[in-house]
């Protein structure tokens, strides 16, 4: 009888220890995977970083080139209200 209680206490030490085994192992794979996973995440996040500073960017790039293009507009317009003047004071405008 003692026998086979010895025998059982080592099979069931034997069975913890395997147990405690892989459950380390398990908790390093974990951690790599983790580990992995956090990497992803911190390259989004950059990425994510990147895009909202080129984003931005183009918009204070539109909002000056739409300004310039008004500015623009204007500066045309009265060039050629300045042009029809002119020719109108030389009595060009008629020959055209």
């Amino acid at each position: 009888m003692i026998i086979v209680l010895m025998s059982l206490i080592v099979v069931l030490v034997s069975v913890i220890i395997y147990l405690i085994l892989d459950f380390y192992k398990q908790k390093k794979i974990f951690s790599e995977k983790i580990e992995v996973l956090e990497e992803i995440i911190f390259q989004i996040r950059r990425k994510r970083l990147i895009q909202s500073d080129q984003l931005k960017l183009t918009a204070d790039f539109e909002e000056h080139l739409k300004s310039a293009r008004t500015i623009l507009n204007n500066d045309i317009f009265k060039l050629n209200y300045e042009m029809l003047d002119l020719l109108k004071q030389k009595d060009m405008l008629k020959k055209l």
